[in-house]
């Protein structure tokens, strides 16, 4: 993750924790280092090469949502989520893709094949997931 642009906004948050309250990985974790300025945090100190971008860094910064909740709730409106975009194309060039993302993007890559993959599922999801009555 090199570039100033993690360096400037990761100096732009002021950690009033506006952001916290609001972000949904932190309220299931109820840790600083998976909350949006955890996440800045993380990103700056790997851009000033304090951190190492490993397995740990990459798991992090995978569990946003990207969701955006912080972006609008920031009053300086930090571009969080795009932060978090630019840190995951450094961690798939790094460690490449999982094989289940891959094999999502190259449905969408393809109308027919997609279409036929969701009919089926769409036939054999009464057989795998039992309906739960009223």
């Amino acid at each position: 993750m090199s570039g100033n642009i993690f360096e400037e906004v990761g100096d732009a948050c002021v950690k009033c924790a506006k952001c916290v309250p609001g972000c949904t990985i932190y309220r299931i974790h109820k840790d600083e280092t998976t909350s949006p300025r955890g996440f800045l945090d993380l990103m700056r100190l790997n851009a000033q090469n304090k951190l190492k971008l490993d397995t740990n860094l990459k798991h992090l910064l995978e569990t946003c949502f990207l969701c955006t909740a912080c972006v609008e709730i920031c009053p300086f409106h930090l571009p969080i989520d795009t932060l978090i975009e630019k840190a995951r194309e450094k961690i798939a060039q790094k460690y490449g893709i999982a094989w289940y993302k891959k094999s999502y993007f190259s449905l969408l890559k393809n109308r027919k094949k997609m279409d036929r993959v969701f009919s089926v599922a769409h036939f054999l999801a009464p057989c795998i997931f039992k309906q739960v009555g009223d």
